[in-house]
């Protein structure tokens, strides 16, 4: 059969235009048994009118099949194209076409666009016995498509695999960590809700406690307990003198009370409220606005801005008292026309001084 030289490497002519009954014998694609990807350099051509031309195989594929002598269907595309203008074709032989020792009964090269078959021609090849292979098994059946689907298959499926290994080993991590942290609760490691819990450290809760029931400490009755530490606390931000009699008041410029004035000094936090009530005396009488000192409190000095709940105290006789703080003196100041000449005026006092 006549060839061509390319690359270093001679290729065999093969007619596919040959005639349907016509079988083109080539000796390149025998082998022995145990022969694996043996190498068939082809040169694809096709006679029209007397004029043998290459096939271009830009856009082609090229296919080896047959049925070997065992009767077993073998299909490879392991064709490459080495060089597609000149029709140039390397087949790459699986071990599977060198089985069964025989001739093959039928056999063909075909050139395919796709699923499309262009052009067939049937060739005659054999398969020799190899004395040193130690076993070949017996003659199967080979789909090389099919083979290479498998493979895809299992490219494809070997990530999932993969990645279902990775799930597999995550779950068993959260499940573990599942256990662990149940154990910690089974253990009482950690506090639980609608359960007794007991708190062997110190705990601090930065947004408060509510407590619906009771509260109980060890150390409520000790000295620097858990109770003191509270009623320390609120003793901190209240704090109530009660009513007293005359407390802090000094009287002034004569003027006094006769069952004395009653003094509650209430604190909340920051808030003071300061009270003051009864029944008092005006030494010398009084002009028409003219401010007259009545008496220094004890617990208004040093404050800085107090403020005067009811500043105009009405009196006996139709008379209506400004009260204002001047310091920690608390004054008076006759509102109108009215005058009281007469010593030692009876009049109610009744003040709340807040600061």
């Amino acid at each position: 059969m006549a060839s061509t030289t390319f690359g270093g490497h001679t290729y065999t002519q093969v007619d596919t235009t040959l005639a349907a009954d016509v079988t083109a014998k080539i000796d390149e694609l025998s082998g022995r048994q145990g022969d694996n990807m043996r190498p068939a350099y082809l040169q694809l051509v096709h006679t029209n009118g007397g004029v043998t031309s290459a096939w271009n195989l830009g856009s082609y594929s090229v296919q080896l099949g047959g049925k070997d002598y065992a009767g077993k269907i073998k299909l490879t595309n392991t064709a490459t194209i080495m060089n597609a203008a000149k029709g140039l074709v390397l087949i790459k032989i699986p071990a599977a076409f060198y089985q069964a020792v025989g001739d093959y009964q039928s056999a063909f090269i075909r050139i395919m666009n796709g699923d499309d078959v262009v052009s067939t021609v049937n060739v005659a090849f054999s398969v020799f016995e190899n004395s040193l292979a130690i076993s070949s098994g017996d003659s199967v059946t080979y789909l090389g498509e099919v083979t290479d689907q498998v493979k895809q298959a299992q490219a494809q499926i070997d990530p999932i695999n993969t990645q279902v290994q990775a799930i597999q080993s995550t779950l068993s991590a959260v499940q573990s960590s599942a256990k662990s942290y149940l154990d910690e609760v089974s253990s009482q490691a950690l506090a639980k809700t609608k359960s007794g819990n007991e708190f062997t450290e110190w705990n601090t809760f930065d947004q408060g406690i509510t407590v619906k029931g009771r509260v109980e400490a060890d150390s409520l009755g000790e000295t620097f307990g858990a109770w003191k530490q509270i009623t320390n606390y609120v003793d901190g931000k209240f704090s109530d003198t009660g009513t007293q009699t005359n407390s802090g008041i000094t009287f002034l410029n004569g003027n006094y009370s006769d069952a004395g004035l009653q003094v509650r000094h209430v604190r909340l936090g920051s808030l003071n409220l300061l009270f003051i009530s009864g029944a008092m005396r005006y030494h010398n009488g009084f002009q028409s606005w003219q401010q007259t000192d009545l008496f220094n409190v004890g617990d208004l000095a040093n404050v800085q801005t107090v403020q005067v709940m009811k500043p105009l105290e009405v009196a006996d006789g139709g008379m209506t008292l400004w009260i204002r703080v001047n310091g920690q003196t608390v004054t008076a100041t006759p509102v109108g026309s009215s005058t009281i000449t007469s010593k030692d005026w009876y009049f109610n006092l009744g003040q709340i001084f807040i600061w």
